[in-house]
């Protein structure tokens, strides 16, 4: 059995991978590495927020600051890091692997605060009559109760997921039909491109890409089938939550 798991808003990320990976030793080549071992850092301790983690990573590969690790390792722009460490700015996934590299910790441990992101995550797989009852993201009393729960790998553990089967052809060119979505409840604000599914008030729901200013359209090989959500101010649907991955068994 084949798998073909596709992280909608990493397209970017997963592009570049591969060429940080063959570049990294030559970026980091004129810093000053002591030893090959990985630096010490508490494993056990799950500090708050990523900016912290990279603080404590830094100090504990012997970087007395952001700007002393940034004037010895050519990877690291010096406003980058110091923009990361007060949370002015999110660590991007290239500069998780760049500090990984440079601060011997695994890029996992930075941004998710565990050693491997890719703890598998039980998910329930519910109806997407189910779906369109879920207006808030609080747990809802009897959604969950008798479903099958899909194991999934990668996603954010602080999330708040549920898992779609996908049932038509409206976005097929992003989930063919019969794939499986994994929908992240804790992400209701609306990001150009991003993909979502919403409910109508009513007890249905829908999958979706947004559009910006106020449009849903489907991302099918035959869009003329499928119609456009648009919505106003005073009509906005329900956002159930942003789509992350999407999965088709072959």
């Amino acid at each position: 059995m084949l798998s073909r798991a596709i992280a909608i808003s990493d397209l970017q990320s997963i592009q570049v991978c591969s060429c940080i990976f063959r570049t990294l030793s030559t970026i980091l080549g004129q810093a000053k590495i002591v030893h090959n071992e990985r630096c010490s850092y508490d494993k056990t301790t799950h500090m708050s927020t990523p900016k912290d983690r990279l603080q404590q990573a830094r100090v504990a590969a012997g970087y007395k600051s952001p700007s002393d690790a940034a004037a010895r390792i050519n990877a690291i722009n010096k406003n980058t890091i110091i923009s990361n460490e007060n949370g002015h700015r999110p660590i991007s996934k290239k500069m998780a692997l760049i500090y990984s590299a440079a601060f011997g910790v695994p890029a996992g441990w930075l941004l998710y605060g565990h050693e491997s992101p890719s703890e598998p995550l039980s998910v329930p797989l519910i109806s997407w009559v189910s779906a369109g009852a879920i207006s808030d993201t609080a747990k809802v009393d009897g959604v969950f109760d008798s479903v099958p729960y899909v194991q999934a790998e990668g996603l954010d553990p602080n999330g708040d997921w549920i898992a779609l089967r996908v049932d038509g052809r409206s976005m097929d060119k992003i989930s063919p039909h019969d794939s499986v979505i994994f929908v992240n409840r804790k992400e209701r604000n609306l990001v150009p491109n991003a993909c979502y599914v919403i409910g109508d008030g009513n007890g249905n729901a829908s999958y979706k890409r947004y559009r910006p200013p106020n449009i849903f359209e489907p991302v099918s090989t035959k869009p003329e089938d499928y119609e456009v959500i648009t919505f106003s101010d005073d009509n906005t649907p329900d956002i159930i939550g942003r789509v992350r991955r999407t999965i088709l068994n072959m």
